[in-house]
């Protein structure tokens, strides 16, 4: 504790403004979660025990009824904690039949490890009533720092599924747009069985409350955490006599939207007591949510109760390996294994394409799918593509599992329409604004249905045309047996993309449920349809329309009518069906075992990793092929391109090292702790280049000693890798000289995830170029990506204070970019997010990702150095 003190001590007058006496900081560390259990937990489980057995043998002491009424927040969970001799006591949120979210240090608070867990749901009192299971099945989050309290957030597996009611259901977690919200501004609703100071103490019968609390910014919580605070923090506002308190620990914070709540944060950490003015930390919810879908669905579970769905759905004997292989037909990891990889085949097929290859049959074969819409989908690995049809003239209809396939989740998307080529031409409307169904199951597919909303109204013409959906009668109409149409950008053969890559149609015939069924089990709902055939869907068809032709109606098309065609779907739940979208759908008849292990190869589980990126890589590795004026890893800058860039020539004993930085006031250099104190090397001194694209020839040039490094900095670690350095006299600012502007007000909240940003250095352009005196400042335009991706090439090292790019295509940064900027534009101005840290040591063009000091997770002790 005195070491943490110590710590506390550093951090917080390192973020704050004013003076912080060390009985501040003493307080403060008292509030975070460190020895929780021993100090919160334990003491304050036996106050309520006590209270709610008083409450039991006298009933007059419940005055007023419940805070929070049975069945109000049916999602909240209360946590027992077992230890051999005492409980302790915390809060939780149930987010699925069989799981369970709440704080890490509930679990391991840095001195005791609990043993089991009692999850209590269902009811306002936790040491009564409601329903009750004990486990010992947790998982933490990989990267959980209590000294910091960094990533404090963990899942609790229930040993079974609980039965949903009125006062125990689920709380739904962010999705589409939700996921790019920081929800500033906003209030939210945090909820516990902790202390409530405002009625006077414990209550006999001890109830759950509730309290409103307005969300801030992070710049504005990190003036009182100073660094504790980074993206993975949401922040509520200081109200009097109002806050989260003893025993609300890994509770929910929620928000709610048209009735319904959503779980945005996790309770974390606070200072200054129950009512202190101070505000309170939370784990943000979006910041984590792949990890949490990741553990929502545990397919090795999944595949037992497959299996015993199968064989009671089948005449054949299936055994348990079958099952496993056939849980791939979920949209579980959908991106990486088709969209993506599919998307990069594509791209380079339509590039190869010559013009008289696209002139000739596309007028013919979009007036006879004018409803047809292709959708590529941004992600931080890399693009994706899918399917989806026009049904009036600012909404699309496509499937949820393209948007979130429980691995990945998308961050804008491009509606493609009136083209054959789904990357060549047509129209084409970015947006960020889709709605998944409510309750789609990434696991079993079930209500596998989404809405994009387009910006505009796109005008209907013979090529673009809405298709109708089913009304009453052709609802309640058998559809079995007759001819539909699927059509879509996919493959058209499980052997590849061939030239011309053009969408393309086939006919299926409609079979009963029944029938799908018998291959299927239930995975088949009423809300899916299914066909087979000789020709079938295959990868990237995932959210494409299957039709049906009527007669009846017509609808006008110019100065022509034409046939119109209508959704055969129920109810609108699913429009292509769920499995049809992206498996090969077989026909009952003559099922094998290796037909299914076939048919799940091209199915929605893990498509972004199988198919989708490298498909993805493919197209991209191409274009760049065909640019002859490309310079391998980037392009040569010209000068006044990045006036803040700065190179740096460090003198050490035995010469001088390279790095870059980043100019970001008159007299004051960003760059990385490394480029000074490596770990073993030390500079004695650094001469700063600024004006000039030249390392060693031209520019302002200024020696220094003055260099301040983050006083966390670990070379072994390569943790908190960033240092200041000072210049003795301001530099005359111009045109080729300038500072760069760093992350200020929502931007400190920002992760940057999918958003290009540029590199640039003095640095190596080739692993296999040296650098020359001549040497010339370079760029390369890198799509950040996510921590949770960039962390499986560097597991044991990456923070959440560092930020990543895609090495994707062998553009990255090289030897001699250390220490040099990361930068997006913001508003036509250039905004600095990242500064040059580490790489893969295999070489800067093997594709791996680049890490940055994350500037946002620095900002405060930026600011006092300047």
């Amino acid at each position: 504790m005195k070491l943490l003190a110590v710590t506390v001590l550093a951090l917080a007058v390192a973020a704050s403004a004013r003076h912080i006496t060390l009985e501040d900081v003493i307080e403060l560390e008292k509030n975070t979660p460190y020895d929780y259990i021993q100090l919160v937990a334990i003491p304050y489980a036996d106050e309520v025990f006590l209270a709610e057995e008083e409450g039991r043998q006298n009933p007059s002491r419940i005055v007023g009824g419940s805070l929070a009424s049975l069945g109000q927040f049916p999602y909240q969970a209360g946590l027992l904690l077992n230890y051999p001799t005492r409980t302790g006591y915390a809060s939780a949120s149930l987010i699925s039949h069989n799981r369970i979210l709440t704080a890490a240090h509930n679990i391991n608070d840095g001195f005791s490890n609990v043993p089991t867990v009692t999850v209590v749901l269902g009811t306002t009192t936790i040491m009564t009533g409601g329903v009750r299971q004990t486990t010992g099945n947790y998982v933490i989050h990989e990267n959980y720092d209590i000294s910091i309290v960094r990533s404090d957030i963990a899942i609790i597996n229930l040993p079974s599924s609980v039965q949903f009611s009125n006062i125990l259901a689920p709380i739904a977690l962010p999705s589409g747009s939700q996921l790019g919200e920081n929800f500033v501004g906003q209030v939210a609703i945090a909820s516990g069985y902790g202390f409530n100071p405002g009625i006077g103490g414990m209550l006999a019968n001890q109830p759950f409350s509730f309290v409103d609390l307005p969300i801030i910014t992070n710049n504005q919580c990190a003036g009182t955490y100073g660094s504790f605070i980074y993206n993975g923090i949401i922040c509520t506002g200081s109200v009097p006599g109002k806050n989260i308190c003893s025993g609300d620990s890994g509770g929910p914070l929620a928000i709610n939207r048209n009735g319904n709540y959503i779980l945005i944060g996790v309770v974390s950490f606070g200072r200054g007591g129950c009512e202190g003015n101070s505000p309170s930390g939370y784990a943000r919810v979006t910041h984590y949510i792949n990890w949490i879908n990741q553990r929502l669905i545990n397919m090795k579970f999944l595949g037992v109760i497959l299996l015993a769905l199968a064989v009671s759905s089948t005449a054949r004997h299936i055994t348990l390996e079958d099952v496993i292989d056939f849980e791939k037909n979920t949209a579980y990891g959908y991106h990486t294994k088709i969209g993506i990889p599919l998307a990069d085949k594509i791209r380079k097929e339509e590039d190869n394409l010559k013009p008289s290859r696209i002139i000739g049959g596309s007028l013919v074969d979009l007036e006879e799918f004018p409803y047809q819409a292709g959708l590529i989908l941004r992600l931080p690995i890399g693009t994706s593509i899918a399917g989806a049809v026009l049904i009036s003239p600012n909404t699309v209809l496509t499937v949820a599992h393209i948007f979130n396939d429980a691995v990945l989740s998308v961050t804008t998307v491009t509606v493609v329409m009136d083209t054959i080529n789904i990357f060549i031409s047509g129209i084409r409307i970015d947006t960020d604004e889709y709605i998944l169904h409510e309750n789609y199951n990434p696991a079993t597919l079930r209500n596998d249905i989404a809405v994009v909303k387009l910006l505009y109204n796109v005008a209907f013409t013979a090529t673009v045309s809405p298709v109708y959906l089913p009304f009453e009668s052709i609802e309640e109409e058998d559809l079995d047996g007759e001819t539909a149409i699927a059509s879509g950008y996919g493959q058209t053969s499980n052997s590849g993309i061939s030239i011309p890559m053009l969408l393309n149609s086939v006919n299926l015939t409609i079979m009963t449920n029944e029938e799908c069924a018998r291959v299927f089990g239930t995975f088949i709902q009423p809300t899916n349809v299914c066909a087979s055939g000789n020709g079938n869907v295959c990868q990237g068809d995932a959210g494409g329309p299957l039709v049906v032709y009527r007669d009846m109606r017509h609808f006008l098309n110019g100065e022509n009518y034409k046939s119109s065609c209508f959704l055969s779907c129920n109810n609108m739940k699913v429009l292509a069906l769920a499995l049809f979208a992206l498996a090969a759908v077989a026909s009952a008849k003559n099922i094998h075992v290796e037909d299914v292990i076939d048919l799940e190869d091209i199915t929605a589980y893990r498509y972004l990793s199988k198919i989708g990126k490298p498909l993805a890589d493919e197209i991209r590795k191409a274009e760049e092929e065909a640019s002859a004026s490309r310079i391998v890893g980037g392009s040569f800058s010209e000068l006044g391109q990045f006036p803040y860039q700065a190179g740096l020539l460090a003198d050490f004993w035995m010469g001088q090292g390279v790095c870059g930085g980043s100019l970001i006031t008159a007299n004051r250099v960003l760059t990385a702790a490394h480029c000074w104190f490596d770990g073993i090397d030390q500079a004695f001194s650094v001469t700063v280049v600024l004006g000039s694209i030249r390392l060693f020839i031209g520019g302002e040039r200024i020696t220094t000693n003055d260099v301040v490094m983050h006083w966390g900095w670990d070379p072994s670690l390569i943790r908190n890798d960033i240092a200041v350095i000072r210049l003795s006299s301001n530099v005359a600012l111009s045109d080729v000289i300038a500072p760069i502007a760093i992350p200020s007000g929502d931007l400190i909240n920002e992760s940057f995830e999918g958003q290009i940003a540029v590199a640039s250095g003095f640095g190596r352009t080739s692993d296999n170029v040296g650098v020359s005196i001549l040497q010339v400042l370079s760029h390369v335009e890198l799509p950040v990506i996510s921590n949770a991706v960039c962390r499986l090439s560097f597991p044991l090292i990456l923070q959440d204070s560092n930020i990543c790019t895609s090495g994707d295509d062998g553009k990255s940064t090289c030897r001699g970019d250390s220490g040099g900027p990361l930068v997006v534009n913001v508003d036509d101005s250039p905004v600095l997010i990242g500064v040059t840290s580490f790489g893969s040591a295999r070489g800067c063009e093997v594709g791996a990702p680049a890490a940055f000091a994350r500037v946002t997770s620095y900002i405060s002790w930026i600011n006092n150095l300047l």
